[in-house]
């Protein structure tokens, strides 16, 4: 696929792409502009394959609008998505300073509108902002805890209580209550069939925790009642 790249005046003037990004939310003004002196600004559009299993990724990736599916196939070309990742999300901290591969596709789910900081960049920033370097870390931290919670995720036994704390799991990533993923996307997530999600949340429905709105949408009404672990 083609990729477009556009320059940004607003990024280039504000930093305004990043100021809502876990990562670089704390840092001064100054900061930001520094560290959009350094990124590559693209729009992608949709089925834009980004990286495959076998890639290094030696640079940061700032989702600033879009959506774009992390995932792997089994030899059966069965599909298995890891997660879906949104508006300001980053990808890649875990990575950037390695030379093992990403292990799973990346593909655009919408167009992308991205930030790209090189890992040359990256150590530039790195070893000029203090402030900046915490913040790397914290973040790392923050992937580390969220690797453990999907795997106390996955181990749940019930495909109801392990769909539930998907929903409140990927509330709290988001932010808000609102879901937007389709049933197979879903299932895949947690690793149950698409059927067993599509009985399970009318379940949590009439429970009154979530309203289903139409295939795609579920508004979470009481995410602190389905909270187990």
């Amino acid at each position: 696929m083609k990729t477009i790249k556009t320059t940004d005046n607003l990024c280039q003037s504000c930093g305004l792409c990043i100021n809502r990004i876990r990562l670089f939310d704390n840092l001064s003004d100054e900061t930001q502009r520094q560290i959009m002196s350094y990124a590559d600004h693209e729009r992608l559009p949709k089925g834009t394959l980004l990286f495959s299993p076998e890639d290094k990724l030696h640079q940061l990736i700032i989702i600033r609008q879009g959506k774009l599916k992390l995932c792997d196939y089994d030899e059966a070309g069965r599909e298995y998505i890891y997660d879906i990742l949104v508006d300001n999300a980053v990808l890649g901290e875990d990575l950037i300073f390695s030379d093992d591969t990403i292990g799973m596709y990346g593909e655009a789910l919408t167009e992308l509108h991205l930030c790209r900081l090189s890992r040359n960049g990256l150590e530039d920033l790195l070893r000029q902002n203090d402030q900046f370097s915490l913040q790397l870390i914290r973040l790392l931290g923050k992937r580390l805890s969220d690797n453990q919670a999907t795997i106390r995720l996955l181990s749940i036994p019930d495909s109801k209580s392990r769909l539930e704390q998907y929903l409140v799991r990927r509330c709290e990533s988001l932010g808000h209550n609102m879901i937007e993923l389709s049933r197979d996307t879903i299932a895949s997530a947690i690793n149950v069939s698409r059927e067993t999600v599509s009985r399970k949340l009318s379940e949590i429905e009439r429970d009154g925790h979530i309203e289903l709105i139409g295939y795609k949408k579920i508004l979470v009404k009481h995410k602190e009642k389905m909270k187990t672990i």
